[in-house]
């Protein structure tokens, strides 16, 4: 078989399993079992194994194996020191401009920006593996990193539709959510795009869940 149409079914049947696995879990005992699964240490503990399993041992062990190539990932053998310089300030710029943007966006809208927390880091780093898997398949088979990361935004859309993030009604901080998990998506494909490195990318995705959170709010002084 052809390696680009190799590449492109994994891809499909990656995103595929991640897609109806999230949706039936959702819909099953109307997603009631998910809360009770997280209620339980060992539930959680199971749950994270999961989807660390998803989003970064598949596409290890797919680079592994040869299926997937690292440049086609954004992990290349070695870059030059003026490359990193130049990608670490486009990483940098992507991200303050994500986070002014949802900053903006959030007041004007009323969204609250989600606080940020520890799991900024994991998210960063199991989103961006899983993205740059989804990118690797259609950029590969059509020889192009600008359709690998339009693909990439669109099959991405496709998972945070199953996870619900666009299911109504959306309250400010679903709206918040929502806001973060679309300018990483974003930011990610223009630094692949621009940089096609993925610790970057993961710099980046981190950077934005860490400083885009709402300021807090002050009570006023009483007069």
């Amino acid at each position: 078989m052809d390696a680009r149409f190799q590449i492109l079914g994994w891809t499909v049947a990656v995103w595929l399993t991640g897609f109806l696995g999230i949706l039936l879990s959702r819909r099953a005992d109307q997603g009631r079992w998910l809360a009770r699964l997280d209620a339980s240490t060992l539930g959680a503990s199971l749950r994270e194994v999961a989807v660390f399993l998803y989003c970064v041992a598949l596409p290890v062990l797919l680079l592994i194996s040869g299926v997937v190539g690292s440049d086609d990932l954004g992990v290349p053998d070695s870059i030059a020191l003026a490359d990193w310089l130049r990608g670490t300030g486009i990483a940098a710029s992507a991200g303050a401009a994500a986070i002014v943007t949802l900053r903006l966006a959030a007041r004007s809208i009323g969204a609250v920006l989600p606080a940020p927390t520890w799991t900024a880091v994991r998210d960063a780093i199991y989103l961006e593996t899983l993205w740059a898997l989804l990118r690797a398949g259609p950029g590969d088979f059509l020889s192009d990193p600008y359709w690998g990361a339009i693909s990439g935004v669109a099959l991405g859309l496709g998972i945070f539709a199953a996870l619900g993030r666009f299911d109504p009604p959306r309250s400010p901080a679903a709206l918040g959510r929502l806001g973060v998990d679309l300018a990483c998506l974003l930011a990610s494909a223009l630094v692949f795009f621009a940089t096609r490195n993925l610790p970057l990318c993961m710099a980046a995705h981190a950077l934005i869940r860490l400083g885009a959170s709402s300021p807090p709010v002050r009570p006023q002084a009483e007069p």
